[in-house]
């Protein structure tokens, strides 16, 4: 299962030499240096020179050098004598992994030694991996990605590779090839660190990353998987229809993620897209009939997607969950919206409280007139909450913002509703019934402080005790103080321009915002009656 880099390009150049000596002597004195001696992507043969010439040359020839017509001339480089290791005192030529595929150790003469580096590398391989059937061979077909000394390789199998595909699934990765090859079914080797590996066993080494399906391997691609447990042919089948849909363009860099959520019926839902689509740092809403659904940065292609979820049907057709809902395809989303996690706008009892304010949700406004403001749940030992606070109504009677003074506190809202001016009501799930806010803060004070705390979802502040102009949610004589700023013009305009704002500095209730405010404040705070 091992081997080193440059043994294994090695055969590579062996298989591609073109120049072949009929008259050099085949010999073991001339033989491949597996030891990092080199640089990375290099490798080192060295020769022992058994007739002690006194000058000793090597002749390369073959491989890329006569693609790039860098042929030597005879009889090419003079070497020096060099201590290797353990190989002793010799000659070493060292050149770049491929570009030679054949050496001839001569004297300057006809005297030549042949390095076999096809039969070196066979009886390499046969040490490493075991020995291969009478009469096969080790045919490696190509190499690549030289990587501080980590070459990857293909190699056919000392057995004829079964016609079925293979595919294998490890660190989030899959791999598949067009057939199976034996030792190892993918076929795909990592020489590193004078050993050679699986690709699976290589992932487990420190600093390797792995290949893609960009690299030219025959047969060979790979796609990101991120869930160790997906269906892998179901993976593949859900990333074909989306390619043959979008036309897939591999040869543009364009790799595809699939991940399939499971089935609606005999439709199946996944999540799908192109990798140069991928902005996971940020989230997405989709609003699809009754539910809204969510992902992460818009990767819809085109079309009205942008959560990027389709649907697979039994004939192999994609849909967007969009288009597969407007069209009939899925007519209930609701067992689409447990799958993916989804959640109806109505919120966990929001058809309820409708059908109890008796607002027709058939009415296309409706929607704009309901939401869910605070599913908290007070109880921690159940999963029912206390109440439910919502802002609803039948429609809107004043869209400016709307103020009404409730006990002892000032409440607002956004617009004033209809049939209840502040169009905030809570339901009680435990009772089944619903209550406009203003009663359900009379007929229960002992959630009267949960009730107003459920009004306050955003920065800003949606009630405030009679007086806290200030807003510190107490009264003291910061409000007094502010009161009178007011009062006298200081301070910023955006502090007072509001009937919110009005409303809590009338402290005495009068109608008006004035000193006698102030003054009330600072008595109250005195304990002197008023």
């Amino acid at each position: 299962m091992k081997k080193i880099l440059s043994f294994i390009l090695v055969l590579t150049l062996l298989v591609s030499a073109s120049v072949l000596f009929v008259n050099a002597e085949e010999s073991t004195d001339c033989f491949f240096i597996p030891a990092p001696d080199g640089e990375p992507g290099t490798v080192t043969y060295g020769f022992e020179n058994p007739e002690y010439w006194k000058d000793v040359y090597v002749y390369a020839t073959g491989g890329r050098s006569e693609e790039y017509g860098d042929v030597m001339t005879y009889p090419g480089v003079k070497l020096e004598r060099k201590y290797v290791d353990n190989y002793g005192s010799i000659y070493t030529f060292t050149f770049v992994t491929g570009y030679y595929g054949t050496l001839l150790f001569n004297d300057g003469t006809k005297n030549d030694y042949k390095a076999d580096l096809k039969n070196d590398f066979y009886h390499y391989c046969a040490e490493k991996l075991g020995n291969p059937s009478s009469g096969s061979d080790v045919n490696i077909e190509k190499t690549m990605r030289y990587h501080d000394g980590t070459v990857v390789f293909t190699a056919s199998s000392w057995i004829e590779p079964v016609n079925t595909p293979y595919k294998t699934l490890f660190n989030g990765v899959c791999y598949h090839r067009s057939a199976t090859y034996a030792p190892y079914e993918l076929g795909i080797y990592v020489s590193t660190n004078d050993e050679i590996y699986t690709l699976e066993e290589a992932f487990e080494l420190k600093g390797f990353y792995g290949v893609s399906m960009g690299h030219g391997f025959s047969g060979f691609e790979s796609h990101n998987v991120y869930r160790e447990n997906q269906d892998l042919d179901i993976v593949h089948k859900c990333m074909y229809a989306f390619g043959d849909r979008y036309g897939y363009k591999p040869e543009e860099g364009e790799e595809i993620y699939a991940e399939h959520k499971g089935y609606v019926g005999e439709n199946l839902i996944f999540h799908a897209y192109y990798s140069h689509y991928a902005y996971p740092d940020s989230i997405t809403e989709e609003q699809i009939g009754d539910y809204y659904f969510y992902s992460g940065a818009p990767r819809g292609i085109g079309e009205k997607n942008s959560i990027s979820i389709y649907v697979l049907t039994p004939e192999n057709k994609v849909y967007t969950l969009y288009e597969a809902f407007t069209q009939g395809i899925i007519a209930d989303l609701e067992p689409v919206a447990k799958l993916i996690g989804g959640r109806s706008i109505y919120g966990d009892y929001g058809k309820r409280i409708l059908e109890l304010l008796e607002i027709d949700i058939t009415d296309k406004n409706w929607n704009y007139l309901y939401n869910q403001i605070s599913p908290s749940r007070w109880n921690s030992d159940t999963s029912t909450p206390d109440f439910v606070t919502v802002s609803a109504g039948e429609s809107t009677a004043d869209e400016k913002e709307f103020s009404k003074i409730v006990g002892d506190y000032v409440i607002r809202n956004d617009a004033k509703y209809a049939p209840y001016d502040l169009g905030y009501y809570v339901y009680f799930p435990n009772e089944d019934k619903v209550y406009d806010f203003e009663t359900a803060l009379k007929n229960y004070p002992q959630y009267q402080e949960k009730l107003l705390r459920s009004l306050d979802t955003s920065s800003a502040p949606h009630y405030r005790l009679i007086g806290d102009t200030y807003n510190d949610r107490k009264l003291n004589i910061r409000d007094a103080t502010h009161i009178q700023k007011h009062i006298a013009g200081l301070g910023n305009a955006y502090d007072y321009d509001s009937d919110f704002y009005d409303y809590t500095a009338d402290f005495n209730r009068d109608g008006k915002v004035n000193i006698k405010d102030a003054t009330a404040i600072q008595k109250r705070l005195a304990n002197i009656a008023q």
